[in-house]
C-alpha cells in the first residue's frame, strides 16, 4: 500500500553562515518551487543535496520546498543496509585484492563561463581535484580519471540562469561518467544519490531536471579543489550527511508520531511512513537508563554506525550548533550546546568516533578530511551495484573535435551536438566552447547526431524536446551575411552563367531544403532580406546547417559538383545515422544559410558574441538627401527616390524609415528597372510599420545603366498630421536592411552612393483616384497563439472593400487550409475553424490582398 504525505506548503527557514576568513561551510538548501502544481518525486532533503562553499558574510534565507515523497524511499534505504554488509563481507572474504580490483571511474568536467568573465576552470585545478578524490576513496578501492578534455559552455545566460538545473543535461551530459558541472550560482553545490529522482510521468517536470543521477554540480572552480568536490562525490556513491534528519523543527520532547522521532514512524501495515527521517542519538549501545534506549544509527541519521551523531548550522533544526563552534584548529568550544533527545551532548562524541572532520558533515571545509570505514563500504556497495556497470571509461575522448565555419579554422561556439545510438539509451550531449572545441564520448560505432546552434535570444525553443532544445534566434542572426549579392550569385548559378564555387555554397543557397537550387530559393531569401519573413525562414530550423566534416572530405570533387547527390543528401538531415569516422574527422562544419558569397564572417551586423544584438548594421556607404519641406495634414504627395550619380547596377537593397504615426504609405510606383514590381521587390507590410524595404537585382544576370538623377521608384504617402520638416522624419534605415549597391557581376559594392528624395504631386496615382488600395495596416494578429482547434485572425483594411485569400501553410510550404475572404474597410476578424486534425507544429498564416502577402507565424499545440 502506498502512502504520501505532502509538505508542499511547509516553510523552512535556513540560516547560511559563511565566513571568508575561516572557510566555514554553510548548510545545503532545496531549490525554490517553480510551479504550484509541480510535484517533486524525490525526497527533497536527500536528492537536492546542495552544499554552498562560497565565502561571504552570514545571512539568513528562507526557502520553500514542495514535495511528494516517494512511498518506499526511506524504507528502501534502510532495507539496503544488510545488503551492503553482505556484499562487502563477501568481497573481503575473497581477499583484499577483490576490494582493490575496480575499474577506473571516468570524470567529465564542463565549466559554464561566458563573455562577462568568471567561471573558468584550469587543468591544474582538475588534476588537483582528481588526486584528492583518489586519496579520499582509495580505501574503498575506487579510483578516478579525467574523461576527455574540459568542456566549456561559453554563454552568460546559462552561467547566470537560476533555471539551468532544469535543462543543463540537454547541453552537456554523457552516459557512463560522473558529469561535473562547474557553475557559479545559488543554490550551490549538490549531487543526487543513486536512487532515481526523475519523475518521468509528470508533464510539469522540466526536461533534464534530475533526469540523470550521475552528476555533480559545483559552485565555481574553487569547489573542485576544496573538500566540497569529495563531499558531493560521496553523495554520488550513496553517502548521506552525518547530521541527516527530518525537515522538522526541533521539538523536545518529540511526539511519538513526529517526523523527527528517534525511531521509524510506522503506518498500520508496519511500513515506515516515508516522510519520517529520525534524529540520530549519541549512544552506540543499548542503555537502559535512557529515555530512548535502543541504538538508532541504522534507522536514523546517515544510517552508518561509525559516524557520530552530528548537527548543522540550522538553528531551528539544531539549536546550539553554530559553525563558529569549530575553531581554526578544528576543535570545538563551549558554544556547541546541541544535545539529542536523550539529553546527551554530541561533543565529545563516543570513543572511536570523530566529530567535525567527516567529508559528509557541514563543518569547516578545511577540517573535513576523512571518511570512515563503513562509509567506504557504503560507497563501494553503490559503486558495484549501481554506478560501475554504466561507466565507460574506455570511450572517453572518442567524440572530440571542433565545430568550425565551413572551409575555415574559425571555431563556432554554442553549438550543441547530441549523440544517440540506435536501440540504446546511452547518449552524449556536448556544446562547443568559445573556440569551437568539444569533448565527449561515443558509446557505439554507429551513431546519429542532432546539431543546434544556440541563438541570441533569452527564450528556449522546444524546451520539452531534449533533441531540439536551444535558444531562439534573432532576425539579425538570420540575416547576417545574407543580402542582395547572394541573390545575384544564386541567380547567376541558376542561369548557368557562374556556378557557385563549392558544395558549401550550394547548401547555403537551398532556402527551402528541396536539395535543389531554383528561383523558389531566391524568392524565400528575398522575403527574408525584405523583412517579410521577420526572423526565420519557413523551411529552416536555424540560421546554420551543420554537417559532419568527414562528408566533404571523403566525397572530394563530387561534393563540390552536387552536394545533394552525395549520400543522397541524407547527411543534411538531423539524426542521420552513420558509422564513426576515422580519427581526426569527428568535427562539424557550419554553413550559414543564405550566405553564398561567404560574407558572414566579415559582416559588421549582429556580432558573434553577446546575447541580443545592439544597434543597427552598416549603412553600406549610402546617403539620402531629404528636403526640409513640410506637409499639411491630409496632403497626398509622391516621394521620388533618385540615384544622383550615374551607375551600372546589377542589384541593390536599402530601407526607408517612414514613421507610421505621421505617414500613410498608399502606394509604390516603379517604372525604371526591369522586373522591379511592388509585389516582388518591396516590403510594405512589415512587423515594423515604420519601415519600407526594397531590393532589386537584374534577373538576366547582367546589369542596368542608370544615368545621373535617375528615378528608381515613387512612394505615394498621405500626411496623417502636419509635417513641418520631412528631413527630420524620413531617412535610410540600416538596422532593418543595410543599404547595398552592387556593380556589374554582383561581386563588388559601390560606395558611396548618393540618393535623393524629391517631393511632388501624386496626380494620376490610382490610390489617389479612389481605386482599390493595396496598402493595408500590414499586420495579422492571431489569437490564440498557440492555437488548438481554431484560430481568429484580426486584420485592418485601410482601403476600400476587397477580396483576399487567407491560407495556412506548414514550414515546408504545403497548404493545409485556404479560403477566400471579403475584407471590409476597417477592422476584420477572420475565422479559421476545424483545425483539430492538423498536426502540432509551426505554421504560417498568410493573407493575400491584391499583390501583397502579409504573413504571421503561429504554433499549433
Amino acid at each position: 500500500m502506498s502512502f504520501h504525505s505532502s509538505l508542499s506548503n511547509y516553510q523552512i527557514n535556513y540560516y547560511h553562515a559563511k565566513n571568508s576568513k575561516n572557510n566555514q561551510v554553510p548548510h545545503e538548501i532545496c531549490p525554490p518551487r517553480q510551479f504550484s502544481e509541480f510535484k517533486f518525486l524525490t525526497l527533497c532533503l536527500i536528492f537536492l543535496l546542495t552544499l554552498a562553499a562560497r565565502p561571504s558574510s552570514a545571512q539568513e534565507q528562507g526557502h520553500e520546498c514542495g514535495l511528494d515523497i516517494p512511498t518506499q524511499l526511506v524504507q528502501e534505504l534502510i532495507e539496503k543496509l544488510p545488503l551492503i554488509e553482505e556484499l562487502i563481507a563477501n568481497m573481503k572474504a575473497e581477499g583484499s585484492a577483490q576490494l582493490s580490483m575496480a575499474p577506473v571511474v571516468p570524470v567529465r568536467f564542463t565549466v559554464i563561463s561566458g563573455p562577462s568573465g568568471g567561471g573558468g576552470l584550469s587543468q591544474a585545478q582538475v588534476n588537483f581535484g582528481i588526486n584528492a578524490l583518489n586519496q579520499a576513496f582509495a580505501p574503498a578501492g575506487i579510483s578516478f580519471e579525467q574523461c576527455g578534455d574540459i568542456n566549456e559552455i561559453w554563454d552568460d545566460r546559462i552561467k547566470t540562469s537560476e533555471e539551468v538545473d532544469h535543462f543543463i543535461t540537454s547541453f552537456a551530459y554523457a552516459t557512463g561518467t560522473i558529469e561535473v558541472y562547474v557553475k557559479p550560482s545559488i543554490p550551490s553545490a549538490y549531487a543526487p544519490i543513486p536512487e532515481q529522482s526523475y519523475q518521468s510521468g509528470n508533464p510539469n517536470w522540466p526536461v533534464g531536471f534530475f533526469e540523470h543521477t550521475n552528476f555533480v554540480k559545483l559552485n565555481g572552480s574553487g569547489d573542485v579543489t576544496a573538500s566540497t568536490f569529495i563531499h558531493e562525490t560521496g553523495h554520488h556513491f550513496g553517502l548521506l550527511h552525518t547530521h541527516w534528519m527530518s525537515s522538522t523543527v526541533y521539538q523536545d520532547p518529540p511526539a511519538a508520531t513526529a517526523n523527527d522521532f528517534p525511531y521509524p514512524v510506522l503506518d498500520q501495515n508496519n511500513q515506515i511512513i516515508p516522510t519520517w527521517w529520525g534524529r540520530e542519538l549519541v549512544i552506540r549501545q543499548f542503555d537502559g537508563t535512557k529515555d530512548h534506549k535502543p541504538v538508532n544509527f541504522n534507522r536514523a541519521g546517515d544510517l552508518i554506525g561509525d559516524t557520530p551523531a552530528d548537527c548543522a548550522n540550522i538553528p531551528s533544526f539544531f539549536p546550539g550548533c553554530p559553525l563558529s563552534a569549530q575553531n581554526l584548529g578544528c576543535d570545538f568550544n563551549n558554544t556547541l550546546t546541541y544535545v539529542d533527545y536523550n539529553g546527551d551532548a554530541i561533543n565529545p562524541p563516543p570513543a572511536g568516533l570523530t566529530l567535525g572532520r567527516n567529508f559528509m558533515s557541514y563543518w569547516r571545509g578545511n577540517c573535513r578530511t576523512q571518511f570512515t570505514p563503513l562509509q567506504h563500504d557504503r560507497a563501494r556497495f553503490y559503486f558495484e551495484t549501481v554506478r560501475q556497470p554504466i561507466y565507460t571509461q574506455d570511450r572517453c575522448g572518442t567524440f572530440t573535435d571542433k565545430v568550425e565555419l565551413e572551409g575555415t579554422a574559425n571555431g563556432l561556439h554554442n553549438v550543441t551536438l547530441r549523440v544517440r545510438h540506435a536501440g540504446s539509451a546511452q547518449k552524449c550531449n556536448v556544446t562547443s566552447g568559445r573556440l569551437g572545441d568539444f569533448s565527449g564520448l561515443i558509446h557505439q560505432d554507429n551513431l546519429n547526431t542532432n546539431s543546434y546552434q544556440n541563438g541570441k535570444r533569452s527564450a528556449l525553443n522546444f524546451p520539452n524536446d531534449p533533441l531540439k532544445v536551444h535558444y531562439d534566434h534573432t532576425r539579425c542572426e538570420w540575416v547576417r551575411g545574407v543580402n542582395v549579392g547572394d541573390l545575384v550569385f544564386i541567380n547567376r548559378h541558376i542561369l548557368g552563367i557562374q556556378p557557385l564555387a563549392n558544395g558549401y555554397r550550394m547548401i547555403a543557397a537551398d532556402a527551402n531544403r528541396s536539395k535543389t537550387i531554383t528561383t523558389f530559393d531566391v524568392v524565400e531569401f528575398r522575403k527574408l532580406i525584405l523583412n517579410i519573413y521577420p526572423d526565420f525562414l519557413p523551411n529552416q530550423e536555424q540560421p546554420f546547417q551543420y554537417i559532419p566534416e568527414f562528408v566533404p572530405l571523403n566525397a572530394g570533387a563530387p561534393f563540390n559538383v552536387n552536394p545533394f547527390g552525395v549520400l543522397a543528401g541524407a547527411y543534411l538531415e538531423q539524426s542521420w545515422p552513420y558509422a564513426i569516422p576515422i580519427a581526426g574527422q569527428r568535427g562539424f562544419d557550419g554553413i550559414k544559410i543564405g550566405d553564398v558569397n561567404f560574407s558572414w564572417l566579415g559582416s559588421p551586423d549582429c556580432p558573434s558574441e553577446g546575447i541580443e544584438p545592439g544597434g543597427g548594421g552598416s549603412d553600406g556607404g549610402a546617403s539620402l538627401a531629404v528636403p526640409t519641406s513640410g506637409l499639411a495634414q491630409n496632403d497626398i504627395v509622391a516621394l521620388t527616390i533618385k540615384i544622383q550619380n550615374a551607375q551600372q547596377l546589377s542589384g541593390f537593397q536599402f530601407g526607408l524609415k517612414i514613421p507610421f504615426a505621421q505617414f500613410e504609405v498608399m502606394d509604390v510606383i516603379t517604372n525604371t528597372l526591369p522586373n522591379f514590381t511592388k509585389a516582388d521587390n518591396f516590403g510594405l507590410n512589415l512587423s515594423n510599420q515604420d519601415v519600407l524595404t526594397t531590393l532589386w537585382f537584374d534577373q538576366s544576370g547582367g546589369s542596368q545603366s542608370l544615368p545621373s538623377a535617375s528615378p528608381i521608384f515613387k512612394i505615394i504617402v498621405k500626411a496623417k498630421q502636419p509635417i513641418p520638416n520631412l528631413q527630420s522624419l524620413i531617412s535610410l534605415d540600416s538596422e532593418t536592411i543595410p543599404a547595398m549597391f552592387l556593380q556589374s557581376g554582383g561581386s563588388a559594392t559601390i560606395s558611396p552612393v548618393a540618393l535623393s528624395m524629391e517631393v511632388g504631386p501624386a496626380v494620376g496615382n490610382r490610390s489617389v483616384e479612389g481605386a482599390p488600395n493595396s496598402s493595408n495596416s500590414g499586420e495579422l494578429r492571431c489569437d490564440p497563439n498557440p492555437m488548438q482547434n481554431s484560430l481568429r485572425v484580426a486584420f485592418t483594411n485601410t482601403g476600400v472593400e476587397v477580396e483576399g485569400i487567407l491560407s495556412l501553410t506548414d514550414l515546408k510550404g504545403a497548404s493545409v487550409y485556404q479560403q477566400t475572404v471579403l475584407l471590409q474597410s476597417g477592422e476584420n476578424i477572420l475565422s479559421m475553424d476545424a483545425l483539430e486534425k492538423i498536426p502540432a507544429g509551426v505554421y504560417m498564416v498568410s493573407l493575400k490582398v491584391n499583390d501583397t502577402i502579409i504573413s504571421s507565424k503561429v504554433l499549433k499545440n
